[in-house]
């Protein structure tokens, strides 16, 4: 599983992100079966192009 999340989201306050990525890795098997990624500046809505750039480098590399 691969979790990208912004610090920045307006629905989700980035504690609470925090915390349900870490309890998905203690239910789905630790680090090395749930990728978690935190991706600084982004939003919800992925708005800009950097942020949208690493959250989509993030994912291509979990699925290779």
């Amino acid at each position: 599983m691969c979790v990208v999340y912004g610090d920045g989201d307006q629905f989700s306050g980035v504690g609470k992100l925090r915390s349900w990525s870490e309890r998905l890795r203690g239910l789905g098997g630790g680090e090395e079966r749930v990728k978690v990624v935190e991706v600084e500046g982004a939003d919800h809505f992925w708005a800009k192009g950097e942020t949208k750039r690493r959250a989509l480098e993030e994912v291509r590399e979990w699925l290779e």
